[in-house]
């Protein structure tokens, strides 16, 4: 039976520089882990391309056994991603002469911050000799086999060694390559997105359609969008559709009230509780222009101008994205609607557990999507959803949630209004939706491993 090798070079390299996850990471450490869960190390193995290295290792598929959890510094530490000063030096200043004084300079800087220095730039203490615990073995000399299957869980598209390594192993050993593909938003939606993301994208995907077996798009929506491009350039690479779960990690679906919010939670951050002590509603994602979060802080202050005190608060949770300057400048120019919104930055998956479970409701009106994992996990918690009518979306949330057209702000506030004032209603859809059957991860990990163990890939 061929190897399936699980690619998780993507999530090293944004682990190198993150201490949460975003959703493509958290997606590919999901599937990793009920993988292996179910189906055993025998014939998983789990590859990444290091940065400094300059090669592929191969790392015990072991590691990500079920009782698997992502904490940033240990993770980085077991796999080798914190950088020593030298090869941080020669990451960022290529070989030089200058080197020794970088060295010293850094080391000294290090020195006066009482170790801040080098903690925020990922730097370790020393030399590496191999693993840093026993239950992950990394393998620097291992071979592919005709038929093994490779499985691309990230968009590699600022990995150009990476990917000519892949595409060489396919025509000299006959590997199959698998890429999932999340969305195609540099090409299809390329207002929200930098113009070098768009250009490295594009030559990325130019690239894979050339050097793939197959393609696994995340929603139908998704699929569209890349049969369409494949088509218009002549390629001919099959794609099918890998829908993703509703579930919130390992959590449990127990439904809970907001009575809780006021109770100490030594793992609850005391932003969060502080964020929270006020009934909310919450929006989860990354804070840029495609989440349409400008229209969705306007429509706040229509609300807050017409029911007072009444409104609740609007808590955005997730990092700082890309052109978002209406949205700063708003939130600037009304002292954050007067503290009913409110901003929580990279919160921790207990934190946003904790979110999710005490909210009123979600809103996700974002432009388009590649799935929408905050809608499903929002139901997940037995809470109801506004969410856009467009894209990816209709496919997460199906008849549980309320839909609203993202280019309106008449419609975001009429279907976010209805769950504010409507508390029967309200509660009502969150009794639909307790009851509901959800998709959990270990379902997607199933139609994974049958994708991936079919002919051919």
């Amino acid at each position: 039976m061929p190897q399936i090798y699980f690619d998780i070079t993507e999530v090293l390299l944004y682990v190198q520089d993150n201490n949460t996850l975003s959703g493509i990471q958290r997606v590919a450490l999901e599937l990793l882990r009920q993988m292996v869960e179910k189906h055993g190390t025998e014939r998983i193995r789990v590859i990444g391309f290091h940065p400094v290295l300059e090669r592929v290792i191969c790392y015990d598929a072991g590691y990500f056994s079920n009782s698997f959890t992502f904490e940033a510094d240990r993770f980085r530490e077991d796999f080798d991603r914190s950088l020593t000063l030298s090869q941080y030096i020669h990451k960022r200043y290529g070989r030089t002469w200058k080197a020794p004084l970088y060295w010293l300079g850094k080391g000294l800087k290090n020195f006066a911050t009482r170790g801040a220095y080098f903690k925020r730039r990922r730097i370790g203490g020393g030399k590496r000799n191999g693993p840093k615990t026993t239950k992950l073995v990394q393998t620097e000399d291992f071979r592919f086999q005709r038929g093994d299957v490779v499985f691309v869980a990230g968009g590699t598209w600022d990995l150009t060694n990476h990917n000519a390594f892949l595409a060489a192993r396919r025509r000299a050993d006959g590997i199959v390559i698998i890429h999932c593909i999340y969305d195609l938003i540099p090409i299809v939606a390329p207002e929200h997105v930098e113009n070098i993301l768009c250009s490295r994208f594009l030559a990325w995907l130019q690239h894979i359609s050339q050097n793939a077996d197959g393609f696994l798009t995340i929603s139908a929506a998704t699929k569209v969008d890349l049969d369409s491009w494949l088509q218009g350039h002549g390629v001919v690479v099959n794609s099918r559709v890998l829908p993703l779960a509703h579930q919130f990690g390992n959590a449990r679906r127990t439904l809970t009230d907001a009575s809780h919010r006021g109770r100490f939670d030594p793992g609850i951050s005391a932003q969060i509780r502080n964020a929270a002590r006020l009934p909310y509603v919450l929006c989860v994602g990354t804070i840029e222009s495609r989440k349409n979060v400008w229209a969705l802080a306007n429509v706040w202050k229509s609300l807050y101008e017409r029911l007072k005190d009444a409104t609740p608060r609007l808590i955005f949770a997730g990092k700082h994205g890309w052109l978002k300057q209406d949205f700063d400048n708003f939130l600037h120019g009304t002292g954050s609607l007067y503290g009913y919104i409110r901003v929580v930055d990279r919160p921790s998956d207990a934190d946003l557990e904790f979110l999710y479970r005490s909210c009123l409701f979600s809103v996700y009106v974002s432009y388009m999507e590649g799935w929408g994992l905050p809608i499903g996990e929002c139901l997940w918690f037995g809470r109801p959803v506004v969410c856009s009518n467009v894209s990816s979306m209709p496919e997460v949330g199906g008849s549980l949630v309320e839909y609203a057209d993202p280019t309106s702000h008449a419609s975001i506030e009429a279907a976010v209004s209805r769950l504010i004032t409507d508390v029967d209603y309200r509660e009502r859809r969150a009794a639909e939706i307790a009851a509901a059957h959800l998709r959990t991860w270990g379902d997607v990990a199933d139609d994974l491993w049958s994708e991936l163990n079919a002919p051919g890939g």
